[in-house]
């Protein structure tokens, strides 16, 4: 930055106003990073020692968060004739992005499930089942 006649009472302030962003929300790199700061005055370019500020990244890898999911009730007749949605209303987080590319989803029968009882994925409208390899546990 250069500084014009009417920085002298200005030149601290701009130094306070330095600032540091990573623009990789997803994937940080972690680590420290030395910012140097050096003053040239403008009488003959006499220059101050070199100052360091070390800015260190610690990247956290967010939990994500599945919500909407809610328990349901069907009629033995319906689930004998055709598979039935459990909830339509379920959404993904994750403060780190949202590219889930890699990561994984595992429904399974905690308790209760029976061998005649199946779990699958619907083929319908923008087809999930496209994005996804369903494997058994």
């Amino acid at each position: 930055m250069t500084l014009n006649s009417n920085a002298t009472p200005t030149a601290p302030a701009l130094v306070r106003n330095i600032t540091f962003q990573n623009t990789n929300s997803t994937n940080p790199t972690g680590g420290d990073r030395t910012v140097r700061f050096v003053l040239t005055d403008g009488d003959g370019g006499a220059t101050s020692a070199n100052v360091d500020a070390t800015v260190t990244v610690n990247p956290i890898n967010s939990t994500p968060s599945l919500t909407g999911l809610n328990s349901v009730t069907f009629q033995e007749n319906t689930v004998n004739a055709a598979p039935q949605v459990i909830d339509s209303n379920v959404s993904f987080n994750d403060a780190d992005g949202s590219d889930f590319n890699g990561g994984s989803v595992r429904a399974f029968f905690f308790s209760g499930g029976a061998a005649q009882d199946q779990l699958g994925v619907r083929s319908v409208g923008t087809n999930p089942a496209k994005s996804a390899s369903v494997a058994a546990p």
